[in-house]
């Protein structure tokens, strides 16, 4: 005989079924069971309203049957997407994983490139130090050249010789003082060569936030702040370079000077003290520049070893998604286990003991699902209650 609690018992289950996934997930999964839920209670309503009335079948048996096989078919159905999805999220777990290993190496090195990068330049404020204390010896030197010259130039025959002793003195001093701006050269290459490394690290960090997607997003945008940093960074190099050539130019003149002043005659000689006095104090406000430009490359550096080690932390990311994805695959796992129990339930037939134990077994299953969603509240990696953190 014909049924007439399978029709509402079918539409209640499927919609009850439907809005419970949909309120515990609401993604993509909850959207396909609830379009399948209404298409099948659709159809149910169709083939109810087009059935004769109750009194005429008796002996319907073989439309029992054909619905039963409906409902199964459905169940079915709904099982095997239950299947596709779990697939789907062992994909976007491995994915995410691989991502989150990737950019944590990229911030790692990037980090480590900071901290050369600041030794570095800690060097090249060193030797820049050491300039300044040995032009001030020098300015020392040329003053005591000046007294001398006003004593030689009373006394002709020994200031010539005093001169020259003076003159080669000097010549060595600068000569020392261009070994040590070559050395700052070098310093300078080594210095922009972490700069372009720190730069391409960050841009590969970047892409790797982009590939990451919508969860990367955050990291895409420490990867740009870390790439600038590095721009202004290799701007500072350039216009350090820049000022240490001229403080080359300084020192070739005054050492064209000197050599000069060993061959003219001494009534020249305070106008080229003069001339020197200038020069040193060129010289010396382009290397105190030089210094106050390195210690803005050291914060610099210091700001950029502050956003990697910020980067690293907000690759926790990776364990929030990955235990999100777990929580997600236990409450399929539960959902599968309820279709398949529902579908033996209803290929025996439905009857009022039945019925009772699949309204049992739904309450069992909204319990179970209550209870997982309760244990799920991280929303980012600043705040929450995530079991692993």
């Amino acid at each position: 005989m014909h049924n007439p609690y399978l029709p509402p018992i079918i539409i209640l289950v499927s919609i009850s079924l439907a809005i419970i996934l949909f309120w515990q997930s609401q993604d993509f999964l909850a959207y396909t069971f609830l379009t399948i839920v209404i298409l099948t209670s659709g159809y149910q309503i169709f083939t109810e309203s087009r059935k004769p009335p109750l009194e005429t079948q008796d002996a319907n048996n073989d439309e029992t049957c054909k619905e039963t096989e409906i409902i199964s078919q459905v169940i079915s159905l709904v099982e095997a997407e239950f299947i596709l999805a779990n697939n789907e999220l062992e994909k976007i777990t491995e994915l995410v994983s691989n991502a989150g290993r990737t950019l944590a190496g990229n911030f790692t090195g990037l980090q480590q490139q900071s901290i050369s990068q600041k030794e570095f330049v800690r060097e090249l404020v060193k030797k820049l130090d050491a300039l300044v204390h040995n032009e001030e010896d020098m300015s020392s030197k040329t003053n005591d050249f000046s007294r001398r010259s006003q004593q030689i130039y009373q006394r002709m025959a020994d200031s010539l010789e005093t001169i020259k002793s003076s003159c080669n003195d000097l010549e060595v001093e600068f000569t020392s003082v261009s070994d040590q701006i070559e050395s700052i050269n070098k310093t300078l290459d080594d210095l922009n060569s972490i700069t372009d490394q720190t730069n391409l690290l960050a841009l590969n960090a970047a892409i790797e936030a982009a590939r990451a997607g919508d969860v990367g997003r955050g990291f895409a945008v420490v990867a740009d702040e870390v790439r600038t940093l590095s721009q202004r960074s290799q701007s500072f190099n350039f216009e350090i370079a820049e000022q240490v050539k001229n403080i080359r130019t300084a020192v070739d003149g005054v050492s064209s000077t000197i050599s000069k002043l060993s061959q003219i005659d001494l009534s020249q000689s305070l106008e080229m003290r003069e001339q020197i006095n200038d020069m040193w104090s060129s010289m010396q406000s382009v290397v105190e520049q030089a210094s106050s430009d390195s210690g803005d490359i050291t914060q610099l550096a210091e700001s950029i070893g502050q956003q990697a080690q910020s980067g690293v932390v907000s690759l926790q990311f990776e364990d929030i998604v990955q235990q999100l994805m777990g929580h997600l695959k236990n409450r399929l796992t539960i959902l599968n286990s309820f279709t398949l129990q529902a579908k033996a339930m209803i290929s025996k037939g439905l009857n009022d003991n039945r019925v009772k134990q699949l309204n049992e077994l739904i309450t069992q299953k909204i319990k179970n699902l209550d209870e997982l969603h309760s244990s799920v509240s991280q929303q980012d990696t600043d705040s929450g209650g995530v079991d692993l953190f």
